[in-house]
């Protein structure tokens, strides 16, 4: 029998415009998040990737999306996640 990860069904793309109806941009940024695991409560601070901007390329709205996506799409015995902070990386070429 063959598993799917839930995002494999749901790509990201997918999710921001069909389910949130937002604005996607192609352009990315290297972002680094922090989250909360809302099972432990331990704040996760390296959460680092080359987003894709959402809506008005705001990175708390991009990061939070993100977010979104991991806790819609997240496998049985993962924790969801809370935002706590982002910011841009420093030397990102955007």
């Amino acid at each position: 029998m063959i598993k799917f990860h839930p995002a494999d069904l749901m790509p990201f793309k997918k999710f921001v415009q069909s389910i949130l109806n937002k604005l996607w941009n192609e352009d990315t940024v290297k972002i680094r998040g922090t989250f909360r695991n809302t099972k432990t409560g331990e704040i996760i601070d390296c959460d680092t990737f080359d987003a894709h901007l959402i809506g008005k390329g705001d990175l708390e709205e991009t990061y939070k999306t993100y977010l979104a996506w991991f806790n819609h799409t997240r496998l049985e015995g993962e924790s969801a996640r809370e935002f706590v902070a982002v910011e841009k990386v420093e030397g990102d070429k955007t």
